[in-house]
């Protein structure tokens, strides 16, 4: 076989291997894509689940403090209605309780505030209801001087820490989630650009090996002796040079 067609066919064989290359970096470029849309879409929700675990906590905090009022509300109007808010703002509380230490269950830390946060809850649940009791009873300053005392503030500033301890916590989980989700996407974009860019330079390179370019010269050699041959005097001109020896220039000299 000619050396020219062995070549032609490991053209080929580069050519074919490129396009497969080409093809797979196309794919692996879509299969990025895929998953970082898909990463972006959990790190949104990383972010929903931090909102709701820090508005949960607050609202917690809240029900607890509207319980509170709703009994100083009581001992300085009588109006049973004032007590009203007191039983479904402790409700509340403990319904605010149950959701955040469902929303927190893959993580221990927090489910160990969670629990404080009961037991702080059942204390001050308790100390409500021994006010409500008193202010019931016509001991007014009683039921008023539990609710200021020094354990009525350690309650308070404890239940406040412990959703202050959540809050902390859920933000630098979502800081790191963010940067981690960050470094994907940074990492991703250059996986999906070299993938979309090595395609273009190989395919400018496969039409460097276009076995075709080959058989130009031969095209080119066969067009000129067509030429040549077709001339009036070419074919005489080489019979007479093939003869003599003497050049077409000698021949045109001696005829002039």
């Amino acid at each position: 076989m000619p050396a020219r067609l062995v070549k032609a066919e490991q053209l080929q064989r580069k050519a074919r291997l490129i396009n497969i290359i080409g093809f797979t970096l196309v794919l692996a470029a879509a299969v990025a894509m895929a998953i970082g849309l898909v990463w972006s879409r959990i790190a949104d929700m990383w972010v929903l689940h931090t909102l709701e675990v820090q508005q949960t906590a607050q609202t917690l905090l809240i029900s607890t403090r509207d319980a509170e009022s709703a009994l100083r509300s009581f001992l300085l109007s009588s109006d049973p209605d004032d007590l009203k808010p007191l039983d479904s703002s402790l409700e509340a509380a403990r319904s605010e309780l149950n959701k955040l230490r469902s929303l927190t269950a893959d993580n221990s830390f927090q489910q160990a505030r969670v629990k404080k946060l009961d037991d702080l809850l059942r204390a001050k649940a308790e100390q409500l209801s021994k006010g409500v009791v008193s202010a019931k009873e016509g001991q007014r300053d009683a039921a008023l001087a539990a609710i200021n005392s020094r354990e009525d503030r350690e309650l308070l500033s404890g239940i406040r820490k412990q959703v202050e301890a959540i809050f902390a916590t859920e933000r630098d989980l979502l800081a790191q989630r963010q940067s981690r989700a960050a470094l994907l996407r940074y990492v991703l974009g250059g996986l999906i650009g070299f993938a979309l860019l090595a395609p273009l330079v190989l395919s400018g390179n496969s039409g460097r090996l276009d076995p075709r370019s080959l058989e130009r010269p031969d095209h080119a050699n066969r067009g000129a002796r067509g030429r040549i041959e077709a001339s009036p005097r070419g074919g005489r001109d080489s019979a007479a040079n093939s003869k003599d020896g003497s050049s077409g220039t000698i021949v045109g000299r001696h005829r002039a």
